[in-house]
């Protein structure tokens, strides 16, 4: 499985502010949890980042690097949305909640994005 490549990217216009990504997280046969459809470094640095995490139940040490190191390439324009209550809890305590910009919905996050 590629995990470079997206699993969704819902907007197709190269002139949005920003991409749109659904993540999906599962545990592979090793038990390592394993993010699916997180975006390529340094493909959209020029735009806002909003990964949909409500298909992620659980979230370790991996996933947190993978996500702060998408937050820096795309310098701190990520935002990170529908996420269930322990990863919220987790992103919340290790402080990253401003940094990774959480929201509760994606309309949240383009509002914002959009609104500046």
């Amino acid at each position: 499985m590629n995990l470079s490549m997206p699993v969704a990217t819902a907007v197709a216009d190269t002139r949005s502010p920003f991409t749109l990504y659904h993540v999906r997280g599962y545990r592979d046969a090793n038990g390592v949890t394993v993010l699916d459809g997180l975006p390529p470094l340094a493909a959209h640095s020029d735009r806002a980042i909003i990964l949909d995490m409500s298909q992620v139940t659980f979230l370790d040490a991996s996933g947190v690097v993978a996500l702060t190191a998408i937050g820096r390439e795309v310098r701190g324009r990520l935002y990170v949305v529908n996420l269930c209550s322990f990863v919220d809890r987790l992103l919340r305590i290790m402080h990253l909640a401003p940094y990774l910009h959480i929201r509760d919905t994606i309309s949240t996050a383009v509002a914002e994005i959009v609104n500046g």
